[in-house]
């Protein structure tokens, strides 16, 4: 008898799944069947989005924090916080005073996206390398006196070999010259190190272990850019007028990439040609570094989220550079009449002698349009008015060429003699 009734209970199931239904006939199995499909298949692209997703943030929190089993976590990073504060510290210039090598910058070709460690105690912290300072000695060849680039007032920079094959440039802080304790130290460190730009110097890894403090930065091959400007580099070979344009441009866009896409922002406030490296193409690098004790804010290296007035104050900085770069003067001397360059470059402008701050040792002259033009973006970006400076964004599309298919006649050099009376009818507005 049961089975009679499970079997007439079977065959009316079977019917009425077998039923045609009012959606298109479809029959009622088929029906389920695919709304139960299409409900998995929902759930999981619900599932793969919300992962997608998760992932992304992640990845914008950690940008480039290296997930290896062989990292080691910060709080297993031996810390030595007995450290004595010099109430009078103050930061080195990475080649700001002391210059040794003229012809020896930092910068590396061609490093892997990730830095991988070279030695099994080294290990790896966020975007960078955590060394430890007998690798440091290592890859300095002892802090060899043949591989000191630079000494400042706080610390030495020394060329150094990663891997056997990876130039490097590594700063050596000395010990009575600390500003930070060794958390905020590895934090400014890390910050730096995950600002990531072609026009930025690129922090590869640090090493702190008792009063020792060291960062590993890559090595560019062509030195700092005033060098280039006013040292025996660029007397020896003055830069063309195609390659200072290129530096430039490359400066603007990596204030451009500090003020307005990096998050958190950041500013440079200390923009200079000591504070900008070359690489072999010519392309500019920013330095970033950790700040010591007295810095002012004139002499501070970077600054975390910004205010307006920061990001002005890199503004005129670049603005200064640009003169620099167009007449070969630095932004401050001494011994001439005119003391400052930016003085000096206004009353030219307003005397109709655009053409004499050029640089005499330029190979070649620019079109006066050129001229006219770069010199006038220099100008706004010193305005007194801070609020009248452009910001980057826009000094980067004032930057770029325009008219090019007017008049194109170079700049003549003319004689010494009758330079000033050549020149002295022209005037900067018009061409």
């Amino acid at each position: 008898m049961n089975r009679i009734m499970s079997s007439q209970r079977s065959d009316l199931i079977e019917q009425k799944l077998s039923q045609h239904t009012s959606f298109f006939g479809i029959k009622l199995w088929i029906l389920i069947t695919a709304s139960a499909s299409i409900a998995f298949l929902l759930a999981f692209i619900v599932f793969v989005s919300l992962c997608f997703i998760f992932h992304r943030r992640r990845c914008r929190q950690e940008p480039f924090r290296l997930r290896s089993k062989l990292c080691l976590p910060l709080s297993r990073i031996p810390l030595n916080n007995d450290r004595r504060h010099n109430p009078y510290n103050r930061c080195p210039e990475y080649i700001e005073s002391g210059r040794i090598s003229s012809q020896v910058g930092w910068s590396s070709a061609h490093l892997p996206y990730y830095t991988r460690s070279f030695s099994s105690t080294t290990s790896s912290f966020g975007s960078f390398t955590v060394f430890t300072f007998m690798e440091i000695e290592s890859v300095t060849d002892g802090f060899a006196d043949e591989n000191l680039i630079a000494k400042g007032d706080s610390s030495m920079v020394y060329r150094g070999v990663l891997m056997g094959t990876v130039n490097v440039a590594v700063k050596r802080f000395f010990p009575i010259y600390q500003r930070y304790d060794d958390n905020d130290f590895i934090t400014r460190a890390e910050m730096i190190a995950n600002v990531r730009h072609k026009n930025v110097v690129r922090l590869l890894g640090y090493s702190i272990e008792g009063d020792e403090r060291a960062l590993v930065y890559e090595y560019v091959e062509k030195g700092d850019l005033h060098e280039w400007i006013h040292g025996s580099s660029g007397r020896n070979q003055p830069l063309a007028w195609s390659k200072r344009m290129k530096i430039i441009q490359g400066v603007a866009k990596g204030l451009a990439y500090f003020h307005e896409d990096l998050e958190p922002r950041i500013t440079h406030q200390y923009v200079r040609p000591s504070k900008i490296l070359l690489d072999y193409h010519w392309n500019p690098k920013i330095i970033l570094a950790i700040p010591s004790h007295n810095d002012s804010p004139m002499n501070s290296t970077f600054v975390p989220s910004p205010n307006n007035l920061d990001e002005k104050i890199d503004i005129h900085c670049f603005g200064t550079l640009i003169m620099e770069l167009v007449s070969g003067r630095v932004c401050v001397d001494q011994s001439s009449p005119h003391v400052y360059l930016v003085d000096w470059i206004k009353e030219m402008v307003v005397n109709h002698m655009i053409v004499d701050v050029l640089d005499p040792s330029l190979p070649e002259f620019p079109t006066l349009k050129e001229l006219k033009r770069i010199v006038l973006i220099a100008l706004r970006c010193v305005d007194p008015e801070i609020e009248q400076r452009p910001k980057m964004g826009d000094v980067i599309h004032m930057l770029q060429p325009h008219d090019l298919l007017l008049n194109s006649n170079a700049i003549r050099k003319p004689q010494k003699v009758t330079r000033s009376r050549e020149v002295s009818r022209i005037s900067i507005i018009g061409t």
